[in-house]
């Protein structure tokens, strides 16, 4: 009898008292027999909070335990900034893994919420200004060393620009977006290999991870006076998950993780939930260490490399049609530079096209044909992405006069203006005269 009411006493006390004896903790905990052998990497998100922040961290370099923070860097534009240049600094000087969280927390791609509602996502335009601005703010901050880690990750708000629902990419296909694939998981493997939000990652080196493990402390389920069933649910998901490498997703910004823990009371919860992990055998790795693993299909999205990564970006052109094109790998340029771009100057120029053509680097290529272009025309990877950013993404001038140009008599070259940042604008000469035309 006495024993029985040790032992109860124990599974009482074991998530609530002031003392912590690991071998007392496993004998009360008989159901987290599957610990042993799980790695997990702990990732935070939405920070930096001044008054949370801190606090995880504190906590992650007492129990010396890697982990990524994933910064929203909208939070760099508010408040205590100074602070929070420390805290970045703190977190690069102790070993930890600062990442992209994007700039604002919303959707990169389409996605249903809670309640149902769709929302839009981001375009093209929108994520590069997104992602541009998360860079540039992490650098900032960390005086180039956001850029200069070993690993440079980002994870989109949601998941969303690297794991739809099967009702979001069918929204998708109803709106006319190319995803291949018979079934719901073929489809999801077809847009993880061509995601416009990845493909704009991609152009800032960018690999994407995702998780397998979300902690729920982001929900209204967990709170100050239920901080322990809060603990006991994080580790019974850890041990007994069908996984043995977990990505798991907390956030800094929640107080929950951050309360005084109630073993220790100079220790917080989320340094409580370390103790006994590590107790019951779990491994604690970090993000370099975890990347090498066998990782679940979607946790871990490499930024895109060669000629995925052109046929992506020349694939959101607003002009191209669905076409099936086999790139050859080892393909050589065979693009010549220095040759001018002509054309007959007729109505409006927009976005260095002159009759539904692109200039390219010394070519006049019609949209149709730009997977041609890439492909069989062996267009080198690298030079084909360098030509897509550096061109297609960006405006000519738009002639101003055209009443003073004779119809069959000016040809128009679009070309790089040294002395203006290298924009494109167009050049436009009289053919009989071989004189320059001011058009705008």
């Amino acid at each position: 009898m006495k024993r029985a009411f040790t032992f109860i006493l124990l599974t009482i006390v074991s998530f609530n008292s002031y003392a912590f004896n690991c071998s007392e903790f496993k004998q009360a905990t008989p159901e987290f027999t599957k610990c042993d052998g799980k790695n997990v990497h702990l990732s935070f998100d939405d920070g930096p909070n001044t008054t949370t922040t801190p606090k995880i961290l504190s906590t992650l370099k007492k129990h010396k335990i890697p982990a990524t923070f994933f910064i929203s860097t909208h939070q760099l534009e508010k408040g205590d900034l100074n602070k929070k240049k420390m805290l970045l600094n703190d977190m690069l000087d102790n070993g930890f893994t600062i990442a992209s969280h994007g700039h604002d927390h919303n959707c990169h791609d389409l996605r249903y919420d809670w309640q149902g509602n769709l929302q839009a996502g981001y375009s093209d335009k929108e994520r590069r200004e997104q992602l541009n601005k998360s860079v540039s703010l992490l650098d900032e901050f960390t005086n180039n060393g956001f850029s200069n880690q070993k690993l440079q990750l980002l994870r989109f708000p949601y998941g969303r620009g690297i794991s739809p629902s099967e009702r979001e990419i069918n929204t998708m296909i109803q709106q006319g977006r190319n995803i291949q694939g018979s079934n719901y998981r073929e489809r999801l493997a077809y847009y993880r290999e061509h995601s416009p939000a990845m493909s704009i990652a991609s152009e800032y080196n960018l690999s994407h991870v995702g998780w397998n493990h979300d902690s729920k402390d982001s929900t209204t389920k967990y709170n100050e006076t239920n901080k322990d069933t809060y603990i006991k649910d994080t580790i019974n998901y850890l041990c007994n998950s069908t996984q043995n490498n977990l990505m798991s997703l907390f956030h800094d910004t929640r107080k929950i993780n951050s309360l005084p823990s109630s073993i220790d009371s100079n220790d917080t919860v989320m340094g409580e939930i370390i103790k006994k992990a590590k107790c019951l055998g779990v491994n604690f790795q970090s993000m370099d260490k975890f990347l090498e693993n066998l990782l679940q299909t979607g946790v871990y999205t490499k930024a895109y490399e060669g000629k995925s990564q052109v046929q992506e970006i020349v694939s959101q052109l607003e002009q191209i049609g669905a076409q099936e094109t086999t790139c050859n790998q080892d393909s050589t340029p065979k693009i010549s530079s220095g040759q001018s771009c002509v054309s007959e100057y007729v109505g409006v120029v927009e976005h260095c096209n002159g009759n539904s053509s692109y200039c390219i680097d010394g070519q006049w290529v019609s949209s149709k044909d730009i997977f041609t272009l890439v492909c069989e025309s062996n267009l080198d990877a690298e030079v084909a992405k360098n030509l897509s950013s550096n061109y297609l993404n960006k405006n000519c001038s738009t002639p101003s006069k055209r009443e003073d140009l004779e119809k069959g008599s000016v040809v128009c070259y679009c070309q790089e203006d040294s002395k203006q940042n290298n924009q494109l604008k167009w050049n436009c000469f009289d053919i009989s005269s071989g004189q320059a035309v001011k058009i705008n």
